[in-house]
């Protein structure tokens, strides 16, 4: 996942996401054989994407200042 990302699901949790994944079969001798992986890369809520939310937020912020900002609201939506 992209450094924010999580940032950015957490803020929203309780918006309408639009999410972009990719998905890849790749083959992992360890599993015997193909895999598929996805993973996420993107998300728009409403009209604010994670793109230009993340520039706008980590441009005057360090990612330690950011983590402590939003650090525990990731925390508390996880499903850990």
């Amino acid at each position: 996942m992209k450094p924010g990302l999580d940032y950015f699901l957490a803020l929203n949790k309780n918006s309408l996401l639009t999410l972009t994944y990719e998905i890849a079969d790749v083959d992992l001798p360890e599993t015997g054989g193909k895999t598929r992986i996805d993973r996420l890369t993107s998300a728009k809520a409403g009209k604010v994407s994670f793109e230009s939310w993340w520039t706008k937020v980590s441009r005057n912020n360090s990612l330690e200042r950011l983590d402590d900002k939003y650090g525990p609201l990731v925390r508390k939506y996880s499903l850990n």
